[in-house]
């Protein structure tokens, strides 16, 4: 049975409508409408009567408005089914690097306690495994998958879990214990790029059973890495940097010793330098922002905009009125681009003292091809729903040790203990919050010191407290909750064992219930330990996959004891959000809140909505934040998308699609030019505004031969531009659009080859690439785990999320039985008892009535 202090309502508008019926009964009640002579005992009868009548009647309004409003229980029950496991093997090739004889007793000894179903995963080089987990899945199923979880192509992971999670499929993982020694090379960098350009390239090795390898690397015969490699069980990569002349060429990757699979020792690329592309520059001559431009351009300097504008990848409009634009059609049509093989040419508007709202941009030509219109911004950033995760697992003691330079230690007492400092740090940013978002909190690190437990795993649901809402219950608005969330927050018993891996799931599976944007905003200083770290980066990218964002603001007792770069990279930046250590309060306003104005003429520096945008890739870690003082007034347009702002919350780079072109308008400044943005250690954000506005800068050649680097055995597509239907005696070419054709084609020899005198590489298998577990595996188990609807969801997640050893027979069986027992939630009207109530008082009024009738 359901709390009845705890009903909810279904149509609680419906409520608005009782105080002005009680009203109008009341006026009805008590109104004379025809004067009669009562004696002074009729009076005093009639009043009784009325009386009466008042109570009885605003009971059954009351009955009814509430009925109204159809007000539910919600009774939650166990459901017992069959324990049951499937038992999914992958027996792609990569997977003979791992003892896997252990899979036919440990399927006979669990056969002892639950039915057993066996079915493969993978075969041969094709390592489809999200396919394959696919293939097998079924309502309420419990899946054990045996894998290297290596995944080479079809369905990722990250979309098996979602549609699992819609399944309440849970999966659980085998630990493999690795058999042989093997390792394995690979390179990772631009296969296309710029003359004279630096880029830079990464070679990863991978191993198991191998401590350590001897790298080289070779680019065009020059040999530029040459050294050991320690293998600490993670794919371990080495950078280098390179710029080229026009043309291919070759880098070759190899790692010596002999071990399982001697084809993964060796990598081949091929990295194609084609020539600067043209770009048009309208705007003074003498502006150094053409420095930086001509180093990776060819640039074409003009005053207005010439008649044809076809053999131009792109527009560059810097800090120019609006009257210099009168006819944009040859601009629009330039955008659209319907004959460029549907790809489009670029805009880039620079803002400044001459343009926008002091341009005359408002409601002229050439802001109708822009992403933002003149005004003023609305900075506030309500409606979200937003869940909190807490870290309160600082230490209680405000007495700590540091290194005194003589090779010993100094006892330093700080002010308040470590954790006390977190808790004021998280309340600073509870108190800057919009309070329209819809706001839940959870905190781990819960001090469960002096209480007893029966099992591992109840204490580790201990350390994790729902603050906000109740469990079961819908999140509110935040100004319904803010004050008793952050009394909450003061008062919590932190210092405890910290388990953020738990307080995750609690959040993505209250989230995963809501509609709307969701964003979980993680509160810590991110010293985790183990393998939390790398778990909660690949949770934080299964969640994104389910449109709940991950932000991270960075709480600690000082900067010194953030770990920012892992926050931002591993946790933020996965997730689809960004990083913002909590002393920077106002940027927390502008994700969250109302942030503060500066003044024209005030230093600001930027902030990154977005880090997954070409443009704004990695720029927080490259740390682009250049001092400006200027800024345009303008509001982003609806299908616009805002990437950058001031550290105030004004837009500074917007960006959108127009037609098939691609337009940015940068409108942040210094002085009368970009000043600091034209800096070599930040001047790459304006090259990516410019190089996103070009696009691909092959598209308007006549001619060119497009061959990617093959995987051996693998079939590849080689592409032509030419006007005229080439012929081969071993291609088959067939048109795909104006001008260009391809045919298909398979490499079987690894190494250089070339195809119609275009150079390619060819390596093997991406079968062989990574070595060892992926833990992209880890994350869809615990996907799975966190979102299925069991008896101690928290508990069972910790316990059966984490990969099983063979001798661990009965804890699979118990985490089979756990997943068999589904929490069903079911709504349960009370409608009726509200209408009984209002007839029996109705019932009891016709009674009374008749008395007072008869005694007239």
């Amino acid at each position: 049975m359901f709390n009845p202090l705890e009903l909810k309502l279904m149509r609680p508008e419906m409520l608005f409508i009782l105080v002005p019926a009680l009203i109008l009964l009341l006026f009805l009640i008590y109104r004379s409408f025809v004067k009669l002579s009562l004696s002074a005992d009729q009076a005093r009868r009639r009043r009784k009567l009325r009386f009466w009548l008042l109570f009885s009647r605003s009971v059954i309004i009351v009955c009814i408005v509430l009925a109204l409003a159809v007000p539910y229980g919600e009774v939650r029950s166990t459901q017992s089914g069959d324990p049951r496991v499937l038992l999914l093997v992958d027996n792609s090739s990569s997977m003979q690097v791992f003892d896997l004889g252990f899979i036919e007793a440990f399927k006979v000894e669990l056969e002892r306690y639950v039915p057993v179903t066996v079915r493969s995963l993978a075969l041969g080089e094709q390592s489809a495994i999200g396919d394959g987990i696919l293939q097998h899945l079924e309502q309420n199923a419990n899946v054990l998958i045996v894998s290297d979880g290596q995944n080479t192509r079809g369905t990722t992971l990250q979309d098996v879990g979602l549609f699992a999670s819609n399944l309440n499929v849970t999966i659980s993982l085998m630990d493999l214990t690795p058999a042989a020694q093997e390792a394995s090379v690979f390179i990772v960098g631009p296969s296309k790029t710029l003359s004279d350009v630096e880029n830079t390239f990464a070679v990863g090795v991978s191993g198991v059973l191998r401590d350590r390898v001897r790298l080289t690397v070779q680019v065009d015969e020059e040999l530029v890495i040459d050294e050991d490699v320690v293998l600490e069980g993670e794919v371990v990569y080495k950078e280098f940097k390179a710029q080229f002349s026009e043309g291919h060429h070759r880098i070759l990757a190899r790692i010596s010793g002999s071990d399982f699979f001697s084809t993964n020792n060796e990598a081949y690329k091929v990295v194609k330098v084609l020539e600067k592309p043209k770009v048009l520059y309208v705007g003074d001559a003498r502006d150094p922002i053409l420095i930086v431009l001509e180093k990776l351009f060819e640039v074409e300097k003009a005053t207005q905009l010439p008649a044809d504008l076809a053999s131009y990848y792109a527009v560059i409009i810097n800090d120019q009125p609006a009257e210099k634009f009168r006819d944009v059609s040859g601009l629009s049509d330039f955008l659209i681009d319907e004959g460029g093989r549907y790809y489009g040419n670029g805009l880039v508007v620079i803002g400044g003292f001459d343009s926008f709202e002091r341009g005359g941009y408002k409601n002229s030509a050439l802001e109708s091809l822009l992403p933002v219109r003149v005004g003023t911004a609305q900075k506030t950033k309500g409606n979200q729903n937003l869940m909190f995760v807490i870290d309160v697992s600082g230490g209680v003691q405000n007495v700590r040790y540091v290194p005194d330079g003589s090779g010993g230690v100094s006892e330093v007492r700080d002010a308040v203990a470590p954790v006390e400092m977190i808790k004021n740090r998280v309340v600073e940013v509870l108190e800057v919050l919009d309070p329209t978002h819809r706001v839940g909190a959870n905190a781990f690190g819960i001090s469960t010191v002096g209480k007893s437990y029966e099992s591992a795993n109840q204490a580790i649901a201990a350390s994790v407290e729902r603050l906000e809402p109740a469990l079961g219950e819908p999140m509110s608005k935040y100004f319904d909750v803010k004050n008793n969330l952050i009394d909450k927050v003061v008062s919590i018993q932190g210092g405890g064992n910290s388990f953020p891996d738990v307080a995750y799931r609690d959040a993505v599976n209250l989230l995963a219930r809501t509609s709307g944007d969701k964003r979980i905003i993680l509160l810590t200083d991110g010293r985790f330990q183990g393998q939390t770290r790398e778990q909660l980066s690949q949770f934080a990218a299964s969640s994104k996959q389910m449109g709940i964002q991950t932000f991270v603001i960075g709480v600690g007792r000082d900067d010194a004891n953030l770990d920012g770069e892992y926050l931002r990279d591993r946790i933020a930046a996965p997730g689809g959000g960004v990083y913002v250590p909590s002393k920077e309060i106002n940027k927390v306003k502008i994700l969250f809140g109302d942030p503060e104005n500066k003044k024209f003429g005030d230093d600001f520096t930027l902030f990154y909505l977005s880090l997954g945008h070409f443009i704004t890739r990695d720029m927080d870690a490259l740390e682009v934040y250049p001092v400006l003082n200027g800024w345009n007034q303008v509001v982003p347009k609806a299908a616009s998308q805002l990437l950058v702002t001031t550290d105030a919350g004004d837009p500074a780079l917007s960006v959108w699609r127009y037609g098939n072109g691609r337009v940015a308008a940068l409108t942040v400044f210094r002085g009368d030019s970009l000043g600091p943005l034209l800096q070599r250690n930040t001047s790459i954000f304006l090259t990516r505004i410019v190089n996103w506005a070009v696009g691909d800068p092959e598209r308007k050649a006549e001619y060119f031969v497009e061959v990617p680097d093959a995987e051996m055995g693998v079939p590849s597509k080689i592409s032509i531009k030419t006007d005229k239907l080439p012929t081969s005696q071993y291609l088959d070419f067939t048109k795909d659009g104006p001008d260009l054709y391809s045919a298909e084609f398979v490499s079987e020899r690894q190494g250089f080859s070339d195809i119609l005198g275009v150079p390619f590489a060819t390596n093997y298998v991406k079968e062989y690439q990574v070595i060892g577990a992926s833990p992209e595996l880890r994350s869809l188990s615990e996907l799975t785990w966190s979102t299925v609807s069991v008896e101690d969801a928290s508990a069972a997640g910790v316990l059966c999320s984490r990969p099983f050893k063979p001798s661990e027979v009965e804890d699979v069986v118990s985490c089979a039985k756990t997943a068999s027992r589904r929490v069903i939630v079911e709504r349960t009207s009370v409608v009726w008892p509200l209408l009984v109530l209002a007839l029996l008082v109705y019932l009891v009024e016709l009674v009374v009535r008749r008395r007072y009738e008869r005694r007239r």
